[in-house]
C-alpha cells in the first residue's frame, strides 16, 4: 500500500523540481508548499506529539517488532541476491527502453518521477542504516518503488512495439520479451533482453555473436530445466513448463508465418493473422487469470506449478517436480502446508468450457477452490452467528474479518499495526505468539514466521485450542481439514471445519 505521504512527496519532487531554475529555487518551493501542508496538518501533529505511540528515536523492542513484519520494506541490504537479480531483469528492460523514449515533454516529466523515487529511496536507506528516525522509518519510502513499475511498463511496451516493426528476428525478440514480462518471468526476460541487445549490435559482430550464443545456450538450458528438472544443474535455469511452451510456440509460430506470408493469398494471410491474434488474446486472458489468482493465493500460503516457477521458487529451495506428466496431476499439499496447484489439462478444459466462473476474483485456479472454501466459512459466520461472536482462526490465514464481519483472536495481518504504536504491537505480538504456540522475535522474520506458525498451530491439541479460545472469549474454533476436534461441529466444507467452544 502506498500512503498519501508517499504520493505527496513524490508529486512535490516531480512538479516542483526544475533544472533550469536551479536547486535553490526548487528548495524554496519545497519549503513554501511543505510549510502550507504542515500548517494544515498542525492539529494532527499536536495530538500526535502529545500522545506518542513511538519514540522519536526507536527502542530496541520496536526495532524487533517492526522488522518482524516490515523488514523487506525497510532494509534493502537484507534482500538476498536472488531478489536483486529478479528486479534487475526488469530494470534492464527499462534501461533498454530509454533509448526509444516517447514524446520529449512527457519523457522529461516521467524522469522527474524516477529521480524522485531514487531520492526518497536514498532517504529511506540513510535514515534506516545511518541515522535511525522512527518518524521516517514508519513511512516505508521503499514502497514508492511501485510507481516505477507503471512507468517501466509504458516504456517496455513502447520498446516491444518499436522492435516488432523491424525485421523477423526483432519480431521474435519482441514477442518473447512481451510474454516474459507478462508472466513476470525474470529468467526469460533476461534471455530475450540478450537477444534484443544482440540484434541491436549486429554492426559489432563479435559482441552480437557472443550475446546470440548466450541466448541460444540459455534457451536450451531453460527448456531442459523446465521439462527435465532432475538433470544436474539444469533446474537453476528453469523458466517453468508453461512459459517454456509459450516461448517456444509463439515466436516459432511468428517466424513460420513471416516466412510463408509472401506465398499466401490475401484472404489466406488475413485468416492466419486473425487466428494468430486470437491465439495470443486467448493466452493473454488465461495468463491474466492465472497470474491474478497466483498473486492472491500466495498470500494464503500456496504456489503454482507449470506457470511461474522461475519467479516463485528460489534456487536454495527444493525443486518441485514439474514435467509434462504434471499436466494431469492433482493439487497437493507439501510438508510445510503449502498448497501446490499444477496447471492441468482438466483445469484448462474447465477454463475453456466455463470461463465465467474463472472471471470472478474469489474463484481460485485451477480447480481446487481453496479460497472459495475459506470465504464460504466467512459467509456462514456472517449469516449464522451473533455479531459479537469471536473466532479463533488459523493465524497464518488472513482476511477472515473482511466478509464475516466478526472479530478474531489474532492473525498475521494484525502485526502490521506495530508500525504505529509500540504498546499495541506488544499486545498483538503476545496474542499472535499464543495462538501460534511459538516465539517469533529472534527466531524468524516475515514469511518465515508464517511457516513457523502453521507448523506449531497445527500441533496444538484440542484442549490447548479450547484453552486459548476461552482465554480470549472466543466462541468458535476453525481448523483446516482433515483435522478433527472432539468438539461440537457446526459447519464444514472441503477445506475447513468450524467447532463451537461453548
Amino acid at each position: 500500500m502506498i500512503s498519501s505521504s508517499h504520493v505527496f512527496l513524490l508529486l512535490m519532487i516531480a512538479f516542483l523540481f526544475d533544472m533550469k531554475k536551479g536547486i535553490l529555487e526548487t528548495f524554496l518551493k519545497v519549503v513554501r508548499y511543505g510549510g502550507v501542508t504542515l500548517l494544515t496538518a498542525l492539529p494532527i501533529f499536536i495530538w500526535n506529539f502529545a500522545h506518542p505511540g513511538i519514540g522519536f528515536s526507536p527502542s530496541l523492542l520496536w526495532w524487533e517488532l517492526i522488522e518482524l513484519r516490515f523488514l523487506h520494506h525497510l532494509a534493502p541490504f537484507s534482500w538476498d541476491i536472488f531478489k536483486w537479480i529478479r528486479a534487475g531483469a526488469f530494470v534492464l528492460v527499462f534501461l533498454l527502453a530509454l533509448r526509444l523514449p516517447p514524446d520529449k515533454v512527457y519523457h522529461a516529466q516521467i524522469m522527474r518521477f524516477v529521480y524522485g523515487m531514487l531520492f526518497l529511496a536514498a532517504v529511506a536507506t540513510f535514515f534506516y542504516y545511518v541515522v535511525p528516525l522512527s518518524i521516517l522509518i514508519t513511512l516505508t519510502f521503499w514502497r514508492i518503488a511501485q510507481f516505477f513499475t507503471i512507468f517501466a511498463m509504458m516504456y517496455a511496451a513502447n520498446l516491444i512495439f518499436q522492435a516488432y516493426r523491424k525485421d523477423l528476428f526483432f519480431r521474435i525478440a519482441a514477442i518473447g520479451l512481451g510474454i516474459s514480462l507478462f508472466l513476470s518471468n525474470f529468467k526469460a526476460t533476461l534471455l530475450f533482453s540478450l537477444l534484443l541487445v544482440a540484434l541491436e549490435h549486429r554492426k559489432r559482430p563479435l559482441i552480437s555473436r557472443c550475446l546470440l550464443l548466450a541466448f541460444i545456450l540459455g534457451m536450451i538450458l531453460a527448456t531442459a530445466g523446465s521439462f527435465y528438472v532432475h538433470i544436474p544443474y539444469a533446474y537453476f535455469f528453469k523458466i517453468g513448463t508453461v512459459p517454456a511452451i509459450l516461448l517456444l510456440t509463439l515466436p516459432l509460430g511468428a517466424m513460420v508465418y513471416e516466412m510463408l506470408k509472401g506465398r499466401l493469398r490475401n484472404w489466406q494471410k488475413a485468416s492466419i493473422q486473425a487466428a494468430f491474434l486470437l491465439f495470443i488474446v486467448l493466452f493473454t486472458i488465461a495468463g491474466h487469470i492465472l497470474i491474478k489468482n497466483s498473486q492472491s493465493s500466495r498470500t494464503v500460503g500456496s504456489a503454482y506449478e507449470n506457470l511461474m516457477e522461475g519467479y516463485e521458487y528460489e534456487l536454495k529451495k527444493t525443486p518441485p517436480v514439474t514435467t509434462l506428466q504434471d499436466l494431469v496431476a492433482k493439487p497437493r499439499i507439501t510438508a510445510t502446508g503449502v498448497w501446490v496447484r499444477p496447471i492441468t489439462i482438466e483445469s484448462l478444459g474447465n477454463l475453456a468450457t466455463h470461463p465465467g466462473k474463472y472471471m470472478r476474483i474469489h474463484i481460485d485456479f485451477p480447480g481446487h477452490l481453496w479460497i472459495d472454501d475459506w470465504r464460504a466459512v466467512q459467509f456462514w459466520a456472517k449469516d449464522n452467528t451473533n455479531r459479537d461472536a469471536i473466532f479463533l482462526v488459523p493465524p497464518y490465514l488472513t482476511d477472515f474479518r473482511a466478509l464475516s464481519e466478526r472479530a478474531i483472536v489474532s492473525d498475521w495481518d494484525d502485526m502490521a499495526m506495530v508500525n504505529f504504536h509500540e504498546e499495541m504491537g506488544l499486545v498483538l505480538l503476545e496474542r499472535f505468539e499464543t495462538v501460534c504456540n511459538t516465539k517469533m522475535i529472534g527466531h524468524c522474520v516475515e514469511s518465515q514466521c508464517l511457516v513457523r506458525c502453521r507448523q506449531s498451530f497445527n500441533e496444538l491439541g484440542a484442549n490447548q485450542l479450547k484453552e486459548i479460545a476461552l482465554r480470549y472469549q472466543a466462541s468458535y474454533i476453525i481448523v483446516e481439514k482433515p483435522r478433527i476436534l472432539p468438539l461440537p461441529l457446526v459447519f464444514s466444507n472441503e477445506g475447513f471445519s468450524v467447532y463451537r467452544v461453548n
